[in-house]
């Protein structure tokens, strides 16, 4: 049996690796000696995130990058607006769908 890695979710060992993403635990995991809780933001800290939700997000975001590029998105403001957002409840497809919408005007040349 597998050990689930803290904030993996869904997303695939590249993206997991990535050293953006890496860097962004070890932070949470600092914060968590300094303050008693992790302070896990973007769409990594979002509550309502499944590993569903984890898979579409890296097979759907435009113009996919490197997992370099995912985990800079994962990690961002815009990310955690957009996962803030979002129903709850929303279908895999709704969510495929807005995700794709939110994303297309941003900066992802």
């Amino acid at each position: 049996m597998n050990t689930p890695r803290p904030y993996q979710g869904g997303f695939s060992d590249s993206v997991y690796n990535a050293t953006l993403f890496q860097d962004y635990i070890v932070g949470a995991e600092k914060n968590v000696a300094k303050c008693g809780s992790a302070l896990v933001f973007g769409y990594i800290g979002a509550r309502n995130r499944t590993a569903e939700r984890d898979r579409i997000v890296e097979t759907s975001l435009p113009r996919r990058k490197s997992p370099e590029r995912i985990a800079a998105w994962l990690i961002s403001s815009d990310a955690r607006m957009f996962m803030d957002w979002i129903p709850n409840g929303a279908s895999p497809a709704l969510f495929a769908k807005v995700l794709g919408q939110w994303t297309s005007g941003r900066n992802w040349r």
